[in-house]
C-alpha cells in the first residue's frame, strides 16, 4: 500500500543522500522501521504509557482500499460508535491517516448498521395543498371519514358490555354523525352505514385509516368495502373508498380532531359513572348535537344578520327559527292552511338563507384555512427513488425490529408532489407517507441467472414446486447441495451468457 501511495517518500528514505526532502517526510517526520514500513514521529515520543505502536504509527493512504478496511475495522471493535471513538481506536491500534477525520467520516457513511440506527427520514414537501374534498362544498357528507372509537362500557341486563362508536365526519363541514354498535363486525358496520345513508344520503368518498397496529378498524374498514354483502347492497351506487398511508394519522386529521371532541365530551359528561344503553344513546345524541352546534367562523351576530355559522345550519333545515313556514301577524296557530303564495315565499326566503349559508361557507370559513404555518416558498429537492431499498418506520416497534421494503413506486398529490410511496414490503405492496421512509442509500439489483440446464438423464425432483422431471423441461443444480430447480422455480430465464442465480435451500449464490 505505501509502495503504491507513498513512491517518493519511500525512495528519498531508501537512498536520502543529495535528493530533496519531500514535504510529507518533514511534515510527519516519516522514517522507516526495521520492517521497511514507514512510521510517523509525533510529540508523544517520552510517554511511558503507549507502547512503540501508537508513538509511532504506520502511516496509511487515505484513499487506499486497505485503508479502508482498516477502519472498518476500528469501527467494527468500537461497536459502531461514531467518528471519534473510531479514529482513536485507529490511533490506538498503531495507525496514522492523513485527514483522518474526513477519512474515516467518508468510510462511516457507507456502515449499512449506522444508516439503519442513525439515518433520518425522507423530506416531505412543503407547502402542502388542502385535498380536493376540504375545499369543494355541495351538500352536507357528500364525502365522509369514517373510524371507530377504542370501546366503552354500558350496562346491559345487570351486566357491563362492551359497546363501539362509529364516527361520520363530514370532510366539508366538520359536522358528525355517531352510530352505536355492539361490535366491530362487518354486518354491524354495514347497518350503521344504512342508517347513515337513509338520513343523509349516499355518499360518493368514504375515508378510512389502515393503523393495523392500533385498532382492528382499519383491516375491518379494508375489509367491509370489498365483501360481497357490501356490493350487493349499495350495487346501485359508485361508493369510492379511499385509505390514507400507513401510520399517517395526521391525513386522518379531519375525523381524529373528531375523535378527540366527542372523547373529552364523554369524559366530562359521564366521568367514572357506567350509563345504560339507554342513557348513553341519548347522551351520544346530545354530545353529536354539541359538536354539530360548534361554530365554523368568527363572525359575531348582529342586529338583523345571520348567527354564527355551525354544521347544524345545513343538517337542519328548521335549525333557525327564520327558516320556518309560520303564519305571520298571528301569534296563534291558524286552523287553516297557508295559502300557495306564502308558501312558495317561505320556501323561497329558505332558499335564500341556504344560499347566504353557503356565501358564508365560501367567504369566511374557507378563506380562513389560507392561514398556514408551513413554508410556502421554495421546495425541497427529492431524495428518494423507485427501486431503492429503504427502512419502514413501524410506530409500535423500537428501531431495531423495524423492517426493509423496496420502493415500488412513487405517489403524487393533489398538488403534483410526491407525498408517499408505495413498498413492497414482506411480499406485500403498501403505501406509505415519506416521513416513515428512511434512506440506505441500496438499490435493488437483479440476479442474473445460471444457463445450465439439463437435457438428459433424470428424473430430477424440484425441492420448490416437488415435481419430477425427466428432463423435457429445463432445470439448473446447486454445486453445493446437488439440488436440481426448474427455471420457474428459482427465477431463471435461459440465456446465452453465463450468470447467477441465489439457491432456496442454501441461500448460496
Amino acid at each position: 500500500m505505501q509502495e503504491e501511495e507513498y513512491p517518493f517518500e519511500l525512495e528519498y528514505l531508501r537512498q536520502p543522500s543529495n535528493k530533496a526532502v519531500p514535504p510529507r517526510v518533514s511534515a510527519l517526520g516519516l522514517f522507516l522501521d526495521r520492517d521497511g514500513l514507514m512510521r510517523t514521529r509525533g510529540r508523544i515520543q517520552n510517554s511511558g504509557t503507549h507502547p512503540f505502536e501508537v508513538k509511532f504509527p504506520i502511516l496509511l493512504g487515505k484513499n487506499h482500499h486497505l485503508t479502508e478496511l482498516v477502519i472498518k475495522e476500528a469501527h467494527l471493535n468500537c461497536c459502531h460508535l461514531r467518528t471519534n471513538s473510531t479514529l482513536a481506536k485507529l490511533r490506538l491500534s498503531g495507525f496514522w491517516i492523513p485527514q483522518g477525520r474526513q477519512s474515516v467520516k467518508k468510510i462511516l457513511r457507507t456502515c449499512i448498521i449506522c444508516k439503519k440506527v442513525n439515518s433520518l427520514p425522507f423530506k416531505t414537501p412543503s407547502g402542502s395543498q388542502l385535498p380536493k374534498h376540504r375545499v369543494n362544498f355541495i351538500c352536507p357528507f357528500q364525502q365522509v371519514g369514517v373510524d371507530f372509537t377504542g370501546h366503552f362500557w354500558v350496562k346491559q341486563n345487570d351486566e357491563d358490555v362492551k359497546m363501539y362508536i362509529l364516527l361520520f365526519t363530514c370532510m366539508s363541514l366538520r359536522a358528525v354523525h355517531l352510530e352505536l354498535l355492539p361490535d366491530m363486525s362487518t354486518t354491524s358496520f354495514i347497518l350503521a352505514f344504512v342508517r347513515f345513508t337513509n338520513q343523509f344520503g349516499v355518499p360518493t368518498h368514504v375515508y378510512s385509516d389502515n393503523a393495523k397496529t392500533f385498532l382492528a378498524s382499519g383491516i375491518l374498514l379494508s375489509e367491509v368495502f370489498v365483501s360481497d354483502e357490501f356490493k350487493e347492497k349499495f350495487r346501485s351506487t359508485t361508493i369510492s373508498h379511499l385509505s390514507i398511508p400507513l401510520y399517517s394519522a395526521w391525513h386522518g386529521g379531519a375525523w381524529e380532531r373528531m375523535i378527540k371532541t366527542l372523547k373529552q365530551c364523554l369524559k366530562k359528561l359521564l366521568g367514572r359513572k357506567k350509563a345504560c344503553y339507554f342513557e348513553f344513546f341519548t347522551i351520544l345524541s346530545d354530545v353529536e348535537k354539541a359538536i354539530n352546534d360548534q361554530p365554523l367562523t368568527y363572525i359575531e351576530a348582529s342586529e338583523g344578520g345571520l348567527d354564527i355559522l355551525t354544521p347544524n345550519h345545513f343538517l337542519q333545515t328548521g335549525y333557525s327559527p327564520r327558516l320556518l313556514i309560520s303564519s305571520h301577524g298571528s301569534e296563534e296557530v291558524c286552523p287553516d292552511p297557508p295559502s300557495r303564495a306564502k308558501l312558495l315565499q317561505s320556501l323561497k326566503l329558505r332558499h335564500q338563507y341556504i344560499e347566504r349559508f353557503r356565501k358564508i361557507w365560501h367567504n369566511d370559513y374557507l378563506l380562513s384555512l389560507r392561514e398556514v404555518d408551513a413554508n410556502m416558498v421554495g421546495d425541497r429537492p427529492l431524495k428518494v427513488s423507485v427501486e431503492e431499498i429503504i427502512l419502514i418506520k413501524a410506530p409500535n416497534k423500537t428501531r431495531p425490529f423495524w423492517s426493509l421494503g423496496k420502493v415500488l413506486r412513487l405517489i403524487n398529490g393533489t398538488d403534483g408532489k410526491v407525498h408517499s410511496a408505495c413498498v413492497l414490503r414482506d411480499g406485500c405492496e403498501q403505501v406509505h407517507f415519506l416521513k416513515h421512509l428512511f434512506p440506505l442509500e441500496l438499490k435493488a439489483t437483479s440476479v442474473p441467472a445460471s444457463t445450465e440446464f439439463v437435457e438428459e438423464g433424470g428424473p430430477f425432483f424440484c425441492p420448490t414446486c416437488s415435481v419430477a422431471n425427466d428432463g423435457s423441461v429445463p432445470m439448473v443444480c446447486c454445486d453445493t447441495c446437488d439440488n436440481w430447480y426448474h427455471f420457474d422455480c428459482v427465477g431463471v430465464t435461459q440465456q446465452d451468457t453465463l450468470g447467477e442465480w441465489s439457491c432456496p435451500n442454501c441461500s448460496e449464490n
